[in-house]
């Protein structure tokens, strides 16, 4: 039997490592591994956050309706973080301090999460519907994956030939 609460849980870890494995490579001034792992790292947040929204969201905005509020809000921070980090990377010039604000409101809202909606979820979401959850989360993350890697190597064919 999945447990959806545990599994979007470890996916926050998971995330967090990737974020920290971005700040090491920044720091090392490793161009390959900062693009591959920012490559990584955003197309796993944005898959999670998708899928919270798609699936989570509307059944838990009807019991807890300001929860639901405060979480949309956290997500769009944190998009707006995540595309401004985006830029900063594609750019060669990421931002410790941007970076810090990002990793604050992730472990800020993973708490939120932890403690209302991924409780919430296990209790009240059927074995079909973690599956197709924990599902869409995965193929999501592969498509924006594919979709980011496919960009980068657009964008660095073009710088090659120009």
């Amino acid at each position: 039997m999945m447990r959806v609460d545990k599994w979007l849980a470890d996916d926050h870890i998971r995330l967090e490592s990737l974020f920290r494995d971005l700040l090491n490579a920044a720091d090392g001034i490793d161009q390959p591994t900062l693009q591959r792992v920012w490559t990584q790292f955003e197309a796993g947040l944005l898959a999670h956050l998708d899928a919270e929204e798609q699936y989570l969201l509307p059944r838990f905005e009807k019991e807890r309706p300001d929860a639901v509020r405060t979480i949309r809000a956290e997500h769009e921070q944190i998009r707006r973080l995540v595309a401004e980090l985006g830029v900063s990377t594609d750019l060669h010039l990421l931002r410790k301090r941007t970076a810090e604000q990002l990793i604050a409101a992730l472990q800020e809202h993973a708490e939120r999460e932890t403690h209302s909606l991924y409780p919430w979820a296990e209790q009240s979401t059927d074995e079909p519907h973690k599956v197709e959850l924990v599902e869409a989360l995965v193929n999501e993350a592969k498509r924006r994956a594919l979709s980011t890697s496919q960009r980068t190597l657009l964008r660095d064919s073009a710088q090659s030939s120009g």
